[in-house]
């Protein structure tokens, strides 16, 4: 995650995911669910426009019928944080736009060029170790890194191995009881979607749901809920799809399938 990306449209799509899956705008009377997010930050890279995709916050009547209606204190929220020139991970959290006591975790995680192996297995240890100590209060933890899962841990001291979460990040969580959703950019999918939530099911041993946002660049996330949490977080994302005017998230159902001919938004 790069503090350029806060306030685009993928970071509305976030964020209006986990406020209704925490229970924050959920018409519902299940039981909340406390928040932990860990951004997995980075510093911005130059040479691109990643970030730039902030045209719905401007205030037409399509913008507030599509995103207005899905979320307006979101909406209302990121459209003073772009328009203040406040897009930074500290200025999200400062708002306020996710609910009271939600854990975040937000200290960068990158390597210097030619630094041995070790030290950054040592570094990254550490770095993840103070992540699951950050969170440890949470139910529901979204794991944000810039690409999204990446299953050879081999990876993981690239270069470019910090813009990646890896299934042993997931399992560490998984095994402490906490439900997750992971961000997956639909560009850097290895194998299809229905691949991923397989592997996610082998491996954490639960059925994933996948849900596309296609406004900007495409992407995934993936919701992994708990035993304990399963009834909540399926009857908000059911609710979030059922909704008039929800147009910003689309799923072909809760068993991880996706129908590209869908309306997406």
């Amino acid at each position: 995650m790069q503090n350029k990306y806060v306030g685009d449209v993928g970071d509305f799509g976030k964020h209006s995911l986990l406020r209704r899956l925490a229970g924050a705008t959920a018409p519902d009377n299940l039981p909340p669910l406390r928040l932990g997010l860990v951004w997995y930050a980075r510093s911005d890279e130059c040479g691109n426009l990643d970030g730039k995709f902030v045209q719905y916050l401007d205030p037409t009547r399509k913008n507030l019928d599509t995103f207005g209606d899905c979320d307006f204190e979101l909406w209302t929220k990121l459209r003073g944080l772009v328009d203040g020139n406040a897009r930074c991970i500290h200025c999200a959290e400062r708002a306020r736009i996710l609910p009271e006591g939600t854990a975040y975790y937000r200290p960068a995680l990158a390597f210097v060029a030619g630094m041995p192996r070790d030290v950054k297995a040592t570094i990254r240890e550490h770095w993840f170790g103070l992540a699951l100590r950050v969170t440890a209060g949470a139910d529901l933890v979204c794991l944000d890194p810039d690409n999204g899962v990446r299953w050879d841990g081999s990876k993981m001291f690239q270069q470019d191995g910090p813009k990646f979460t890896y299934i042993s990040d997931l399992r560490a969580f998984w095994d402490r009881g906490q439900s997750l959703v992971v961000y997956q950019h639909a560009d850097r999918v290895l194998g299809s979607a229905q691949d991923i939530s397989a592997s996610l099911r082998d491996s954490l041993g639960t059925d994933p749901i996948p849900l596309w946002f296609h406004l900007g660049a495409a992407r995934v996330f993936f919701v992994l809920p708990q035993p304990a949490h399963r009834e909540a977080i399926t009857q908000r994302v059911a609710d979030l799809l059922a909704a008039r005017g929800r147009r910003v998230a689309t799923s072909s159902g809760l068993g991880g399938q996706h129908d590209d001919s869908e309306n997406s938004g």
